[in-house]
């Protein structure tokens, strides 16, 4: 009986650290993904801060109305690139 209850526990042991391994793996994963999606997120958003400050300046110079921060929020990057080479190329064709 006594080797028996040793196995059976043994085995609960195993089983109960498995368990433990999957939860601590599962939780590394989602803090690893975390840390990702927010070193993504700064990156973006210095990006988009470069690019609304430069349209800002380009706009200024130009003597145009500045576009609000909340307008050039709603942008992505893509649109805010083409814009601030659209103000360029007004720059450009000025001069």
């Amino acid at each position: 009986m006594d080797a028996r209850y040793s196995r059976e526990r043994l085995m609960e042991e195993a089983r109960l650290k498995f368990e433990r391994d999957q939860i601590w793996r599962l939780k590394a994963a989602k803090d690893e993904g975390r840390d990702e999606g927010w070193a993504e997120g700064w990156a973006e958003g210095i990006q988009l801060g470069e690019l609304a400050g430069q349209i800002h300046v380009l706009q200024r110079v130009l003597g145009l109305s500045e576009s609000t921060m909340s307008d050039l929020a709603a942008l992505d990057i893509a649109q805010l690139t083409k814009l601030a080479a659209e103000l360029q190329a007004q720059l450009k064709n000025r001069g």
